[in-house]
C-alpha cells in the first residue's frame, strides 16, 4: 500500500508537470530533505504501530503520509525531463510481485517482476 500510495503520488506530481497545468521548473524550498527524511521516519513508525496494534484506523492514517513523500519527491524534478518516472514504476512492479508473492499468484509475480525490470531500463 506504501509503495503504491508513493508511486500514485510521484506520478500524478510527474503528469501534472508534464500536462504543465504548474511550473515545470523543479519545486524546491528550504529543508526540503530534511522534511522528506521526517517523513520517512514517520512512515516507519506508523508502519510498525500497524504491526503491533493491528489497527485499522492507523492504516487509514497511513495512506496520507506517502501522498506527501510521493509529492515531495517528484516536485524537484523538471517537467520536461520526468527523471523519477522509471523508478515509481519499478517501485509499482515491486508492489505488483509483492502482491503476487503474498496471494501465491504466479501470474502477479512475472507482471511485476517485468514492470519493474522494464522500468528501470527505461532511462533516457
Amino acid at each position: 500500500m506504501l509503495i503504491r500510495f508513493v508511486s500514485f503520488a510521484g506520478s500524478a506530481i510527474a503528469f501534472i508537470k508534464l500536462q504543465e497545468l504548474i511550473t515545470g521548473r523543479p519545486i524546491t524550498y528550504p529543508g526540503q530533505q530534511v522534511i522528506n527524511g521526517i517523513v520517512g521516519v514517520i512512515i516507519v513508525a506508523l508502519v510498525f504501530a500497524i504491526l503491533v496494534t493491528s489497527s485499522t484506523a492507523l492504516l487509514w492514517s497511513c495512506s496520507v503520509s506517502p501522498w506527501c513523500s510521493g509529492s515531495s519527491s517528484c516536485s524537484p524534478s523538471a517537467g520536461g525531463r520526468a527523471r523519477a518516472h522509471p523508478l515509481l514504476n519499478s517501485f509499482t512492479g515491486v508492489a505488483v510481485a509483492a502482491s503476487g508473492f503474498t496471494l501465491n499468484n504466479n501470474l502477479l509475480i512475472v507482471a511485476g517482476t517485468l514492470v519493474g525490470a522494464s522500468a528501470c531500463s527505461s532511462r533516457a
